[in-house]
């Protein structure tokens, strides 16, 4: 079994990477237009890749630092 992080994560999964709620998660997709938009997949399954989620945190990450 591989340690490696998953390509893609459900919402659940990605607000704990982000370590944030899930309602905070949910929050930042309707209003942060920087929040990378999760795949669907089928009707129940949304997915958000981890790559985007890394490069959001950079792209916060440098936004903050610029101030």
């Amino acid at each position: 079994m591989s340690d490696s992080i998953p390509a893609a994560k459900p919402p659940l999964g990605a607000a704990v990477y982000l370590g944030i709620s899930k309602t905070r998660l949910y929050w930042l997709i309707n209003n942060d237009p920087d929040f990378p938009c999760p795949i669907r997949f089928t009707k129940r399954c949304v997915l958000f890749p981890t790559a985007s989620l890394d490069e959001y945190l950079r792209v916060k990450q440098a936004q903050e630092a610029a101030l």
